[in-house]
């Protein structure tokens, strides 16, 4: 075998250690945004809201319990025979185990630092999937911008950058990007990269999904439907008649691979159920009881009862809630445009106002590009089609589950991010293996494009993290709500009365 040449193995050394010092700098930005523009490690004495959740799910754990310590979990809690259980899933708590090293699993409130950890995690794998593609590119000015304006829109924008807030939710949900960001990985590396799902590609696409199931369900779903599917269109044959295809079909889905993902993702749902009937007696459900924190409302049980945790007649009010914000119009009545919807069949509705379209209008622009151009990248030979489609499918998953949800949140949106940046990723493909299909100016012009979209959504990002940062929990209009919004106030006094409150002193300079 012939061995590189020097120069090319010191060049990729370069370029490796360049990427592990932009990961690394990643992360220290993170813990930085995270810890609110600090990095004073005392804080991870203090605890913070329901911080030491996870802490207390694994010292119960280790004892074969399922239970959580009442005062970590406090109103979030689910009482059931005395004891109290939560809902989140267990692989935040197992990875603690670290914590049993230095003997501060009883007093280290590490969700924070864990949540900028999960997304320097989730940006080391999106990065490495750029790369992938861009390996795959022929080298030219227009590919040249677009892998930059990509790579720096994953780094300062995004998911990466809005969902920094040290709670147990947003750790959740930043490990389930991050699993899903490992997913994608490997699945441009079967497109793409190698242009073929090895059963072991496979076998690690069924464990992420797996770990993903004991972390978050409704990501999970949308893995677990991905790789199915996936597995499915790799067993059915391209070419042939119908009468030839189904043996073949038959006998490829008794394949090796097939009977590896399968053994994988039941594994999984074994652990699941085990975890579910040790908190609710029951291994198919994944959440029981009632919140210890709603057993005084019971307007808003008799709520979840009549309309269910996912209704279909949310879905149009959950897509404007995410990319076109309208329900933030105070009506000349002085009530909010959709107050009586938000009423009737809406548990919450959460500040910020958000759109896709401010803070991720380059992954929305490659993402029209991939679903336009994948027709021609078929007939070309340089995608599969039915694989392409097939985890597009899984990645919807959990975005039709959370615009049908019974509650609205900014943290949400993070379930959007695997279905556009899997595509944002096609579309890099799409728009640069073939650059003589652009005109001069057209490359010119789609290159300022891209250009302007990243650094809007960059921006735009960080403007979303200080309010999200700065916006209470809970439901906007609840009423009697110190922290509510009043349609007589409107929203700009809203966010003063925020500022007020978290920078007194500030407000006081500025006469605010």
């Amino acid at each position: 075998m012939l061995e590189a040449h020097p120069a090319h193995r010191d060049w990729r050394t370069s370029v490796a250690l360049f990427y592990v010092v932009l990961i690394l700098t990643a992360a220290v930005y993170y813990l930085f945004l995270t810890m609110d523009g600090s990095l004073n490690f005392s804080k991870l004495l203090e605890h913070g809201a329901r911080g030491m959740t996870f802490n207390s799910m694994l010292e119960h754990l280790l004892h074969g319990e399922f239970d959580v310590d009442p005062a970590a979990i406090t109103s979030e809690g689910h009482v059931r025979d005395g004891k109290t259980y939560t809902y989140f899933g267990i692989i935040p708590a197992l990875l603690r185990l670290p914590l049993l090293l230095t003997g501060g699993l009883a007093r280290l409130d590490v969700t924070g630092l864990y949540c900028a950890l999960a997304a320097t995690v989730a940006l080391g794998f999106k990065l490495a999937s750029v790369v992938l593609v861009n390996d795959e590119l022929p080298k030219n000015r227009l590919q040249a911008i677009a892998f930059f304006v990509l790579v720096l829109s994953l780094l300062l924008g995004g998911a990466q950058i809005q969902f920094l807030r040290g709670s147990i939710y947003q750790e959740t949900i930043e490990w389930a990007g991050a699993i899903s960001a490992a997913f994608i990985y490997c699945a441009v590396r079967g497109l793409i990269a190698r242009r073929e799902f090895s059963t072991e590609l496979i076998a690690v696409m069924a464990s992420l999904a797996g770990l993903g199931l004991l972390t978050r369900v409704s990501t999970a779903l949308g893995l677990y439907v991905a790789v199915g599917l996936l597995v499915l269109v790799l067993a059915w044959p391209s070419a042939g008649p119908f009468r030839d295809r189904l043996p073949r079909f038959v006998h490829d889905l008794a394949s090796k691979r097939t009977i590896v993902a399968l053994t994988i993702l039941t594994g999984f749902v074994t652990l699941s159920g085990i975890v579910n009937y040790g908190r609710w007696g029951d291994p198919l459900k994944f959440s029981g009881g009632t919140y210890i924190h709603l057993v005084a409302l019971p307007e808003r049980i008799a709520r979840l009862k009549a309309y269910g945790v996912f209704n279909i007649e949310r879905l149009w009010y959950g897509i404007l809630y995410y990319f076109f914000p309208i329900w933030t119009i105070i009506r000349p009545d002085g009530q909010f445009l959709f107050s009586e919807f938000e009423t009737r069949i809406l548990d919450t509705v959460e500040t910020p106002p958000s759109s896709f379209l401010l803070s991720d209008p380059l992954l929305l622009v490659l993402c029209g590009v991939s679903l336009l151009r994948l027709p021609r990248l078929a007939r070309e030979r340089l995608i599969d089609l039915r694989a392409v489609l097939a985890l597009m499918i899984g990645f919807l998953i959990p975005v039709l589950l959370i615009l049908t949800f019974f509650g609205m949140a900014f943290r949400y949106r993070m379930e959007f991010y695997p279905f556009l940046e899997f595509t944002a990723f096609v579309g890099f493909y799409a728009i640069c293996v073939n650059p003589d299909r652009f005109s001069a100016l057209s490359r010119s012009r789609l290159s300022l494009f891209l250009i302007a979209s990243a650094g809007v959504g960059i921006v735009c990002s960080h403007l979303l993290l200080f309010l999200y940062k700065i916006s209470p929990g809970g439901n906007y209009s609840e009423p009697g709500s110190t922290n509510a919004v009043t349609p007589a106030d409107g929203w700009v006094d809203f966010y003063l009365i925020q500022l007020k409150s978290i920078f007194p002193s500030i407000a006081q300079r500025l006469h605010l």
